[in-house]
């Protein structure tokens, strides 16, 4: 059963983060099947790169969307090594921004899965107490996607 306090209040306007945050923490206890035990997860394959996505957020300028995304490209070490470096030090709050400052490039760019984890890391890190087996595992499927996008534009 859950149980809501008046602490428990969300008002409007609220954001998708905050909304995220109060369902993590009345659902704690509640376990979430993983795409892997579905019986049709081999044929689940992520959205590692929306190009039509990213020109659609370009403005529909082909130019301005492989710009922006060759600049990703750029920035996307520094930005793994700057959530490892908070990650290993366990300064949540520096890995907190680090993730958010990822959210917000991945989202214009046309990375969903990238976009996906972080949102999802992020509300993690506001839950209180910190769920620190929650973190750790979302960091490393964080990486991953970020692994997985870089492989894909390795040619």
């Amino acid at each position: 059963a859950i149980e809501a306090g008046m602490n428990d209040l969300l008002p409007k306007p609220y954001t998708p983060e905050q909304l995220f945050a109060m369902i993590n923490k009345l659902c704690k206890d509640v376990s979430v099947p993983s795409y892997s035990t579905s019986p049709q997860a081999d044929k689940i394959e992520p959205l590692i790169y929306d190009r039509k996505d990213a020109v659609t957020i370009a403005g529909g300028n082909e130019d301005t969307a492989q710009i922006l995304l060759e600049e990703f490209l750029k920035i996307l070490p520094s930005s793994e090594a700057s959530i490892r470096t908070a990650y290993d030090a366990k300064d949540y709050s520096e890995l907190y921004e680090a993730v958010h400052k990822l959210a917000g490039s991945a989202c214009i760019i046309g990375a969903p899965a990238i976009h996906a984890e972080t949102l999802s890391l992020q509300n993690i890190l506001k839950l209180k107490p910190l769920a620190i087996e929650r973190i750790d595992a979302g960091v490393s499927v964080l990486l991953n996607e970020t692994a997985c996008f870089k492989r894909h534009f390795d040619t």
